[in-house]
């Protein structure tokens, strides 16, 4: 397959929003975007339901701990009392297993916005189930959100419950509904006094149960996608690589990675954190820490550096779009002939080759 060569300058951003979400942390940045997409929708059209939910999980939450608190044994006490309590939403206990009497259903438009980031129509997709470990919120143990949803019509379906098994343990000692509803009330007082802290924590929960029931929506998505466009694999180089590598193995974290490159750049650099050891051959080898070994000797020439980043991307190409801005970065003439049969040897494999380049020696790819 022959390479398409861009002289001088061509901006492919187009054609790697198209294809980026076959690559992970392209899917990932898709992912997020979608979903703060629905979770706005979806506080807007459920904004008042939400909040008691809400309400309603840090309302259990501080009731079981004052049973822990007491040393009283919760399944011996709640399944009595349960329908007393004066919790935002009514509760009950199934099978030992403190549920919302009536699980909340919530249904939001999810087509076009796959669509718009994606380009695909988005098929009915049949039931599926997650849940969302809600114990980093409230601090009890084993307390799960638990959604089911479906795809029909455009629509996203969802039926949201609480699960929170009750633990036998603790003496059985009586605790009235009326002793546990002053702790309620304890509860609201504060959960109230941190208004700013409730919409966080709010929009963190509902983030996150989008984000989960996306993730499957998405996979299906990416392959549909892949049986469309003939490709399963999307491997962006792009220029400054001595640059891109030091970035892939620096200490930076995922917000100062976000404000020093952009989306494509960051691709590569977590695709690189991901490659592993590479042996690139003539002695020399890319380390899974991110060094660039000659000879077992470390090397740090931006030469070496560059040629080692490319050689490791596009090395094991397979059924791949492979966008290469400036091969001939920082090359001598040989060097660059090494490089351009590496790069033909991809193209000739099968694989879908775009090159940016100011030298005219990969024109002739």
């Amino acid at each position: 397959m022959p390479c398409h060569v861009f002289y001088g300058y061509k901006d492919l951003s187009d054609l790697i929003e198209k294809y980026k979400i076959l690559d992970d942390e392209g899917l990932e940045n898709i992912k997020k975007k979608v979903s703060w997409e629905l979770n706005f929708r979806l506080e807007r059209a459920y904004e008042d339901l939400i909040r008691k939910l809400y309400f309603t999980i840090f309302e259990v939450a501080s009731v079981y701990r004052e049973l822990a608190f007491r040393n009283a044994n919760p399944s011996y006490i709640l399944p009595s009392v349960i329908h007393s309590l004066n919790t935002t939403l009514e509760l009950t206990v199934v099978d030992g297993v403190i549920r919302l009497k009536e699980p909340l259903l919530f249904d939001i438009r999810v087509s076009d916005v796959i669509r718009r980031f994606t380009g695909f129509e988005l098929e009915n997709v049949s039931s599926n189930s997650i849940s969302i470990d809600l114990s980093r919120y409230t601090g009890v143990r084993n307390f799960f959100l638990d959604a089911k949803m479906e795809v029909s019509s455009g629509n996203l379906h969802t039926e949201v419950n609480i699960k929170l098994p009750l633990e036998n343990k603790g003496f059985n000692r009586e605790i009235s509904a009326d002793e546990l509803n002053k702790v309620l009330v304890v509860t609201a007082k504060e959960t109230n006094q941190k208004a700013i802290g409730i919409h966080q924590q709010l929009a963190d929960i509902s983030q996150s149960l989008i984000e989960s029931i996306l993730e499957p929506l998405l996979y299906d998505v990416r392959e549909e996608f892949i049986k469309k466009e003939g490709v399963s694999e999307l491997i962006y180089v792009p220029y400054a690589r001595p640059f891109i590598l030091s970035a892939s193995f620096s200490a930076l974290n995922s917000e100062e990675e976000a404000q020093l490159f952009s989306e494509k750049c960051r691709m590569t650099i977590h695709k690189l954190k991901k490659l592993g050891d590479r042996d690139l051959g003539d002695g020399l080898k890319l380390t899974k820490e991110g060094r660039v070994l000659k000879n077992n000797t470390e090397v740090k020439d931006p030469s070496t550096l560059s040629f080692a980043v490319l050689k490791a991307l596009i090395s094991k190409a397979k059924n791949a779009i492979v966008i290469i801005e400036y091969p001939e970065e920082y090359q001598t003439e040989e060097k660059k002939a090494e490089i351009l049969r590496e790069i033909k040897k991809i193209s000739e494999a099968g694989n879908r080759v775009y090159i940016i380049t100011s030298d005219k020696m990969f024109t002739n790819c």
